[in-house]
């Protein structure tokens, strides 16, 4: 016997609870300094066994975190445990010998291995599984990490909410590799996961089999259908291990074979899974090709999308932080597709090559995600057809469906309906549904994104013209029809350089269809003086209307300033100004034009016009203090960063100082804040906060945020602006909205941090300051039991203020003297 054959043999016995001197020390409290540290050995064991490869550590968590959950396992007896189970213990083994303690102890007691089940567990560390005829396989590579993989999740279900239950902490994600390891509870050990189209299935699969391998606990055998279509299930492993480790099947594509080749395969997967129940297998097959019931040992699983948050690590882990990219992907409303990882890196590389510039338009960008999706449809998959189509071919096919949705005005087709549409040839819907555009729920089909749609539709006038346009789009009065203007702004984008004379037609034609259309078109294809007259039109259209243009939430007030941006449209608007009337919806929309209205450019352009639009802004600023409603948009230009320089500042300070105006003094507030200028302000901030609060107009209560007063004062950086904090008894502080009462507690947090330095740097006379602050809030903490928790967050401040400024031993001093004053007035 080995030095740590000993060692391993006082393992196997102190796991199966066989060492009766040991006992009796514990049981009689002897020595448990001696536990501990063969416990704490185990600890060590485990760090080492699971160093370096997260799955071990995640293994090691959830089975194996303590002596006792080891011995638990191993005393079942499943030979699935027996390759962790005999490298913990040689782990542990080597480290009670490498402890001077543990090592004289197990010497000394010279252990037999008696009993059955010191013999069971033996036999399980020291069993040594023969290798067998699996080796032959092709899908026994060395698999290599996948080159910049996104951690993904799956889930037992499929709902479009899962994300929102993780982000509300209602529920665990889990990777695929928990499910297959066991480590999440699940129906079976056999699972078939789906998701779209070039959503990852196969990147998952790769990513998958390489943490099985890393772990050296799992042997995973990785087979692709395209290769393997007439596979029979003697051809898989018969044997559940391989020289010690847990074969793992995986089967990648199911979606890849159609017809009969399908159906054999289907059953020859289903008769193998069948007579192997303790075989664990993952299969992928994508959403619109599932099969329910056909392959009942299995259990769906879900891949689920990108959350938001990791796809902005990805862009950043891709292009390195502050790239920008994230900002366009907002700016171009593409939000909706950074959650699909194909489209997510079609970005990416769009970004990289095309001079950090992604294409200028939707149009653009759809056609681009169709084309990547067909070329990795033809370079990848190699899907055989009876017709292989071309891709402008597939475009059309995919148009047709467009087309019927779009002039039935409905969102979904059935069976037969697609089947007319595809001009009855089955073989068209295999091919549209490949690029899994399209989705089937319920036997009805729709587009995935409502975008490709109308996308594919504005492709196809693009090709017709104009002509064709007016024929489908347009109503008997010669409008177009309300659901096809998000085709029609596609449609006009479209066109580019060498295309004149068609845009001078479709210019002709929206200025009586529908005038805001134009805009969409590139501007750099229309002259200045088209562009002006386009905007002066619609503008003048909305006016006499009397209604909003737009929501101040959409982009539609930037694209509309940013198409008319010229001298003249600048010119315009200082004369609408001067003339519109305040609290009217064309008043509105001039002042959302100016929020939006790129100032750094203008004064670029022309000094003087910056200033005389300046100026008209003034005068109507003067002219809202006076109106008799306080609920307009008047101020809100004044939110455009280019106003937070002090000259700017000063002016509009000039004219609202005096004013009790709510939305004037929030505005100027969070001007003060953005050019960092609290300090200098603090004093009317403070004397003003008490009227930026819910503002009731008869029996309409509205709503006003105070968040801007509190996250501009939490920026305070000097003694003084604190101390007139502190003091400061702020508007009814007990009515404070969710968001409001944590800012509130953020400003009150920064004020103390200032003054707990300043009070431990030698500044005694501000004690005071702090005592007055905690008796005045311990009397509201008990007249106001309402807002308990709140009031117990700024006590805790308050106790970490008293810590931080070395008060806690003073104050203690304190109250000890007021003791034996009353002792000594008492006597």
């Amino acid at each position: 016997m080995t030095s740590l054959d000993i060692f391993v043999g006082f393992v196997t016995s102190y796991m199966a609870g066989n060492i009766p001197s040991l006992k009796q020390m514990f049981s009689f409290g002897e020595d448990l300094l001696l536990q501990e540290k063969i416990i704490h050995c185990y600890q060590r064991a485990l760090e080492k066994w699971s160093a370096d490869d997260a799955l071990r550590q995640r293994i090691a968590q959830q089975r194996y975190s303590t002596p006792q959950e080891l011995s638990e396992v191993a005393g079942r007896n499943n030979e699935e445990d027996a390759a962790a189970i005999r490298n913990l213990v040689s782990f542990w083994a080597d480290e009670l010998r490498k402890d001077e303690d543990c090592a004289h102890f197990i010497q000394e007691q010279a252990i037999k291995k008696e009993g059955k089940k010191v013999d069971n567990l033996s036999a399980l560390i020291q069993s040594n599984i023969p290798a067998n005829e699996n080796h032959r396989w092709r899908g026994l590579p060395k698999h290599k990490t996948v080159e910049g993989y996104i951690r993904r999740y799956c889930s037992l279900e499929n709902t479009q909410d899962s994300f929102i239950y993780y982000a509300l902490k209602l529920r665990e994600r889990h990777c695929l590799v928990e499910f297959v390891t066991g480590l999440v509870e699940a129906p079976t050990n056999k699972f078939i996961i789906y998701s779209s189209a070039q959503t990852g299935k196969t990147t998952e699969l790769k990513q998958l089999c390489w943490e099985l391998q890393e772990s050296g606990l799992y042997l995973p055998i990785m087979l692709e259908v395209r290769n393997n279509t007439k596979l029979k299930r003697t051809e898989l492993p018969l044997a559940r291990f391989e020289e010690g480790k847990e074969i793992v099947v995986v089967i990648d594509a199911l979606d890849e074979v159609n017809g009969q080749k399908y159906d054999d395969l289907i059953e020859e997967i289903s008769g193998y899974a069948y007579d192997h129940p303790e075989m664990k297998m993952v299969l992928s097959c994508r959403s619109n090709y599932r099969r329910e019931k056909e392959l009942e040992q299995f259990c769906d699983l879900f891949l689920e999308e990108l959350s938001y948050g990791d796809a902005n690590d990805h862009i950043n882990h891709m292009l390195g932080p502050g790239n920008g990219l994230t900002v366009m992907i907002n700016e171009n409303g593409l939000t909706d597709f950074v959650r699909n990882p194909f489209f997510l890196n079609v970005l990416i590389g769009a970004y990289k090559d095309n001079n950090k510039q992604l294409p200028k338009n939707k149009a653009e960008i759809y056609r681009l995600f169709i084309e990547k999706s067909y070329d990795e449809e033809k370079e990848s998959k190699r899907v055989k057809l009876a017709v292989r189509h071309s891709f402008n071919d597939s475009v059309k096919l995919l148009e047709k469906v467009a087309l019927g949705l779009s002039l039935l005005n409905v969102q979904t087709l059935s069976n037969e309906e697609l089947l007319i549409c595809l001009d009855n040839n089955p073989d068209n819907v295999t091919e549209c549904l490949r690029y899994d555009l399209i989705r089937c729920e319920d036997g009805r089909y729709s587009f995935k994104h409502n975008a490709f749609r109308e996308w594919l539709v504005a492709n196809y006038l693009k090709r017709e013209g104009i002509g064709r346009a007016k024929q489908l789009a347009v109503q008997p009065t010669g409008r177009i029809k309300a659901e096809w203007y998000n085709i029609i702004m596609l449609w006009v984008s479209m066109y580019g350089r060498g295309e004149e004379n068609d845009i001078q037609e479709i210019i002709k034609w929206l200025r009586t269809a529908s005038l805001e259309m134009i805009i969409y078109i590139d501007r750099d294809m229309l002259s200045a003086v088209t562009r002006c007259d386009v905007f002066k039109g619609l503008m003048l259209e909305y006016k006499s209307l009397g209604i909003r243009m737009a929501s101040i939430l959409t982009q539609d007030y930037k694209n509309l300033i940013e198409f008319a941006k010229s001298q003249e449209s600048i010119r315009f608007i200082i004369d609408e100004l001067h003339d519109a009337e305040i609290g009217t919806a064309y008043y509105s929309d001039l002042m959302c034009l100016c929020y939006f209205l790129n100032w750094t450019w203008l004064q670029y352009e022309s000094k003087e016009l910056t200033e005389e639009l300046f100026k008209t802004l003034e005068q109507k600023t003067r002219e809202a203090l006076a109106y008799k409603k306080k609920h307009d948009l008047s101020f809100l230009y004044m939110d455009n960063n280019f106003f937070s320089q002090q000259k700017y500042l000063e002016r509009f300070f000039a004219i609202v100082s005096t004013s009790d105006h709510y939305e004037a003094i929030r505005s100027m507030i969070r001007l003060i804040d953005v050019a960092e200028r609290v300090d200098g302000y603090v004093d009317y901030i403070l004397d003003k906060e008490k009227h930026v609060h819910n503002q009731r107009e008869g029996i309409t209560t509205h709503i006003v945020s105070r968040t801007v007063v509190y996250n501009a004062l939490s920026k305070v950086k000097t003694e003084d602006s604190v101390k007139k904090i502190i003091s400061h008894q702020f508007y009814n502080p007990h009515s404070f909205y969710r968001d409001e009462w944590e800012e509130y507690n953020q400003m009150m947090s920064n004020a103390l941090n200032i003054l707990a330095s300043s009070i431990r740097n030698g500044h005694q006379e501000l004690v005071p300051l702090l005592e007055d602050y905690y008796i005045r809030l311990f009397k509201e903490y008990h007249y106001h039991f309402d807002r308990e928790e709140h009031s117990q967050e700024l006590l805790a401040l308050i106790r970490k203020a008293y810590l931080d400024a070395d008060l806690r031993k003073r104050g203690r001093e304190q109250f000890y003297k007021k003791c034996q004053q009353i002792f000594i007035e008492q006597v």
